[in-house]
């Protein structure tokens, strides 16, 4: 995200003019906690059992998300070619896609994906780029979001 317009504006001008307050992106381990980005907690072997579980529940979110990007950049090729620098016309484009997706269904018009797997790695970096400080109010919000998820009966 820093090295995109998008990752400076939100540092600079705040994450409303992306997406609505109290919301949130999800991030792989290598990104900041930030109030608007919540990755993983760090496991160097000394987690609780509430922050594996977040991170579990984490890790299962992001599966759904990037399985699901997939399976619409194999299917709607124009995906490929979204760039994040108008998140508006990006938003467009995937929720167009989402639409025809759905209708295709509909009409029983199936996507083979055994002739369109790809891996694409374009969404998970090894190291992001530009700054590695945690916020505080990310990793409160974070913090808060662990202790919900370890209440009885929450997800078990």
């Amino acid at each position: 995200m820093r090295v995109s317009p998008i990752g400076d504006d939100i540092e600079t001008e705040g994450s409303g003019k992306y997406f609505p307050p109290d919301t949130h992106l999800l991030g792989d381990s290598a990104y900041p906690t930030k109030q608007w980005l919540l990755p993983p907690y760090k496991d160097f072997g000394r987690l609780d059992a509430s922050k594996k579980k977040y991170n579990l529940i984490h890790s299962k979110t992001r599966v759904v998300i990037e399985n699901t990007f997939g399976l619409l950049k194999n299917r709607w090729r124009r995906l490929k070619m979204v760039y994040v620098n108008n998140p508006s016309k990006a938003a467009d484009i995937t929720a167009a896609c989402c639409v025809l997706h759905n209708y295709c269904l509909l009409e029983d018009d199936f996507f083979d994906t055994l002739y369109a797997q790809e891996e694409d790695l374009g969404n998970a970096p090894e190291q992001a780029p530009g700054r590695h400080e945690d916020d505080a109010r990310g990793t409160s919000k974070r913090d808060d979001i662990c202790a919900y998820l370890s209440r009885p009966g929450v997800l078990n």
